[in-house]
């Protein structure tokens, strides 16, 4: 994933990264807070999985965020 940041951040130029994940799988979360995502907020039964509503979980990390981090070697 730090591969990928790197990317979009480095390479395109993006400003700022969002993910979303469904709120039943917070294993998801945790994956988005280890490569230094912000939680934002939740937006309730705005997803659709399975032929299920579901909340919706959304993270973001800014440029500045991913920069001020030390990354070391990408991942």
């Amino acid at each position: 994933m730090n591969t990928v940041l790197q990317y979009l951040f480095e390479t395109v130029g993006f400003r700022r990264i969002e993910a979303t994940h469904n709120a039943e799988n917070p294993k998801s979360g945790c994956v988005m807070q280890k490569i230094g995502m912000t939680k934002e907020g939740v937006l309730r039964q705005h997803g659709f999985v399975r032929g299920k509503t579901v909340d919706e979980v959304w993270y973001s990390i800014l440029a500045d965020e991913y920069r001020s981090r030390d990354h070391g070697t990408a991942q």
